[in-house]
């Protein structure tokens, strides 16, 4: 799967998950966004994982600064 891909499907997903109409870009972390609260992250997470086909570890998820990681996890996990 290429990053593109990745990206275009992980920002849809964060806009769904939380209900976001601003841009969306690799820099966006939980500091910026006010819908993002321990409940919708583990909604977003549990997303991410099904519809990418991946289970991402607890040292992952806790290693995550904002969307640019999440596109990097999800690509290792992808190759």
């Amino acid at each position: 799967m290429e990053e593109t891909e990745i990206r275009s499907l992980l920002f849809e997903i964060f806009r769904n998950t939380f209900d976001y109409t601003l841009p969306v870009t690799d820099d966006l972390s939980a500091e910026k966004v006010e819908k993002w609260t321990s409940f919708t992250h583990t909604v977003f997470i549990v997303e991410i994982e099904a519809r990418f086909g991946i289970t991402l570890s607890l040292r992952e998820v806790a290693r995550f600064r904002n969307l640019g990681d999440i596109v990097i996890a999800i690509k290792k996990h992808k190759e």
